[in-house]
């Protein structure tokens, strides 16, 4: 156990497979399909071990794939939790899950070096899209770091 998440009592997440628990949420029940990593829900935690934080600033923050909407330090899962970034962006040249016109809004974790995102994406300004972005801000405020280094 890595953090304990905080989300929506009325929201829905998965508990297994293990490698899934809590990093899937969604207002309607969650179904994992037979391959797992095609799963996507209304917000998402995900990671990039393969990757570097600094790498992944840099792709997110892309001015020729994205038009960033807002950039802002911050730190996610209390007391010492993470350095992070809040970014909210608009596709413009089309990234793998993000097609051009999406908006993308999350915190891009720096874990130990290592890239990851609580999450969500939609149409700007949509309901859904607010609710989302709600989602992510109490996960981001209220949920708690137990192990700095989970990957």
């Amino acid at each position: 156990k890595v953090a304990t998440i905080v989300y929506p009592s009325t929201w829905f997440t998965v508990s297994s497979p293990p490698a899934l628990a809590c990093r899937y949420f969604s207002p309607t029940k969650i179904t994992v399909p037979s391959d797992p990593s095609t799963l996507t829900t209304a917000v998402m935690i995900q990671s990039d071990p393969a990757s570097t934080y600094d790498a992944a600033l840099a792709a997110a923050t892309n001015p020729t794939a994205w038009n960033v909407l807002q950039q802002q330090p911050a730190t996610v899962g209390g007391g010492t939790g993470w350095p992070a970034t809040l970014i909210e962006a608009t596709s413009t040249a089309g990234s793998p899950g993000y097609p051009p016109g999406v908006t993308r809004y999350g915190y891009l974790l720096n874990v130990s070096g290592k890239p990851a995102w609580i999450v969500t994406s939609g149409t700007i300004n949509t309901p859904e899209y607010n609710t989302n972005k709600g989602v992510v801000q109490l996960i981001a405020s209220k949920s708690t770091v137990l192990a700095v280094t989970p990957f």
